[in-house]
């Protein structure tokens, strides 16, 4: 009975000639989840709009997308939706394809749009896509998500539960004004807020929405096939979200083992990921050695106009928190962002312990106008890592960066870094515990230009000090040191 009365709402909602099939139907929710996951499958199978009213529950069950649809809640005048979806295992599903043959290509997938709709308590993920000519999801709540078989997922589109499967996600991606909250959730193995792999030259777009208490990645974009002929992705902005990380993560299933914000590059797949820009997000990265943006095999990314809030802290096994890390971007831009680093909750292993603002391991690349500060609940300048260090790169500008407050350096120059410009920054409200400008063994032919401040240049033991070939210029309080032993001290 209860199916026939959907399709009674069907025949008032249809669109076209009297003999034309209906566009449009509009469900409304039973709370039993056979007839519930039955009418709106039936819908989606049928109807190119499908409206969803009321409160459903789908229990351990989950409605299969195989076409192009939108499916729609209701919501009240201020936009919050108050269609409800309880439960559900996956709850809105469009399966990944078997791979095309060799040399074939696989036809463009459904084009799929989903709104306005609060989905509470699903288990892996209430939207998982893995075959898509097109996706948007917007305006949709995300409570509750529940692990499943190693995965828990706010927006999960992906093939990467079947292995690569080139041109399997297609078309645009739109991920806007979604408000994502794992608060209170168990956490087993990989865990997304907004996850989005092996998709074959899309556009991607993750604005707007509100991510809490996810204990894996909050954002993660990466592994981005290209079609076989070679046609690039479109590009990738993340903009004006707003994330707060988890606190704690036994299994965080991150690079680095702690809750992250936002992760754009290569993961397995070893594919540069290019047009990346991330612009205006709000960042608080909870973990006590978390990083607010991570960047890997991004080249000529900008990152610009964020405001991240990060601990200082470290796992003891060389993972350290920071701000804002860039791995293999050559040339990216990394510009007028803010970034609070505040004490972890752990005292570090040893003095040079801790968080960075801004971690360069590329070559090339552009930092400037960031304001790095550290938080003035800081008594003493030894327990972080330092506000800019470039780690292995050459060719980076670091310019006209505002460093306040107590901290370990203000820019440090890891080996074997080379042929870097430090100019112009301004370190007038900085108390450095090792030196505001540090170039360390292996170092070499960096150039500093600037007023004030302390340098220190370590040399290798038994080299020449001049070896180094550093260049600095202006009205510094310069130090030469020797590094001995497992640690580094100053030349006796």
């Amino acid at each position: 009975m209860k199916v026939k009365t959907v399709f009674v709402i069907f025949a008032f909602l249809f669109t076209g000639s009297a003999f034309a099939a209906p566009k449009s139907a509009k469900v409304v929710g039973t709370g039993d989840p056979v007839s519930d996951v039955q009418n709106v499958q039936l819908a989606v199978d049928s109807r190119d709009n499908v409206i969803l009213s009321g409160s459903f529950n789908f229990g351990v069950s989950g409605v299969v997308i195989h076409r192009s649809v939108k499916i729609h809640g209701e919501t009240v005048k201020a936009g919050s939706p108050v269609t409800t979806i309880q439960g559900g295992v996956n709850t809105f599903y469009s399966p990944a394809p078997v791979p095309a043959p060799e040399g074939e290509e696989l036809a463009p997938g459904p084009v799929i749009e989903i709104m306005n709709i609060h989905f509470d308590g699903a288990q892996l993920t209430p939207i998982n896509i893995g075959y898509a000519g097109g996706v948007e999801i917007k305006n949709t709540k995300i409570t509750n998500v529940i692990p499943l078989w190693g995965l828990q997922a706010g927006i999960f589109i992906s093939t990467m539960l079947n292995g690569e499967v080139p041109g399997a996600i297609t078309g645009p991606i739109a991920i806007k004004d979604n408000e994502i909250d794992f608060t209170g959730t168990d956490h087993l193995g990989q865990s997304f807020g907004v996850g989005i792999t092996y998709t074959s030259g899309v556009t991607i777009e993750v604005k707007g929405n509100t991510l809490r208490q996810v204990p894996g990645y909050s954002v993660a974009i990466g592994d981005l096939l290209t079609y076989e002929n070679g046609n690039p992705n479109g590009g990738v902005e993340v903009k004006n979200n707003n994330i707060s990380t988890a606190f704690t993560a036994p299994v965080a299933g991150t690079f680095n083992g702690a809750p992250d914000g936002i992760l754009v590059g290569a993961v397995f797949s070893g594919k540069e990921i290019r047009n990346v820009s991330i612009k205006g997000n709000y960042i608080e990265a909870n973990g006590e050695y978390s990083c607010g943006i991570a960047l890997n095999m991004t080249p000529k990314a900008t990152v610009t106009s964020n405001e991240i809030v990060v601990k200082d802290g470290h796992n003891g096994a060389g993972w350290i928190a920071a701000g804002i890390v860039c791995v293999m971007s050559d040339d990216a831009v990394i510009a007028g962002n803010h970034i609070t680093i505040k004490p972890s909750l752990v005292s570090p292993v040893a003095d040079w312990w801790g968080g960075v603002g801004i971690l360069n391991v590329s070559n090339g690349g552009t930092i400037t106008r960031n304001r790095i500060t550290f938080d003035e609940s800081y008594t003493e300048p030894r327990h972080s890592n330092g506000a800019i260090a470039v780690t292995g790169g050459s060719g980076s500008t670091i310019s006209l960066n505002t460093i306040e407050g107590f901290g370990h350096t203000a820019v440090g120059i890891f080996p074997p870094g080379s042929n870097n410009l430090i100019f112009n920054n301004d370190l007038e409200n900085f108390t450095s515990w090792r030196a505001d400008v540090l170039f360390a063994p292996g170092a070499s032919n960096n150039l500093l230009v600037g007023e004030g401040g302390t340098v220190l240049d370590w040399y290798l033991a038994g080299e020449p000090i001049t070896e180094s070939g550093n260049v600095i210029i202006g009205d510094w309080d310069t130090a030469v040191c020797e590094a001995t032993g497992e640690f580094w001290a100053y030349r006796p």
